[in-house]
């Protein structure tokens, strides 16, 4: 069994750019985002409930979002949101000298892009 390794906390750098508009019966934005994470926590095991998790180093999410909101006459609306994230893992991890499954980099996963 592994000695208690105590966890460091996560650390987040956001960002986020984006446009709005509207007219009489509609709203819309655009935006772009970017957050840097070090000492991005994840599961590393999971026994009847109990969680215990780890450091799992830098991480990076970046996207865009779209919202649209519409509004008619005889007080019906409309709302569509969408998101596109992507994530990726800059460092693996090992544990007992097997990588583990929240990698990227584990060849058992595709990293993501």
């Amino acid at each position: 069994m592994r000695p208690y390794t105590p966890l460091k906390p996560a650390r987040s750098d956001n960002y986020e750019v984006g446009i709005n508009g509207d007219s009489e019966h509609l709203r819309a934005g655009l935006a772009a985002f970017y957050i840097k994470t070090m000492y991005e926590l994840a599961v590393l095991a999971n026994l009847n409930g109990r969680a215990v998790d780890q450091n799992i180093g830098e991480t990076t999410r970046r996207g865009a979002k779209l919202r649209v909101d519409a509004a008619w006459a005889g007080g019906f609306s409309a709302r569509l949101a969408y998101l596109h994230p992507r994530g990726r893992r800059a460092k693996l991890c090992h544990l007992h000298g097997c990588a583990l499954p929240a990698c990227a980099h584990d060849k058992r996963r595709p990293a993501a892009q």
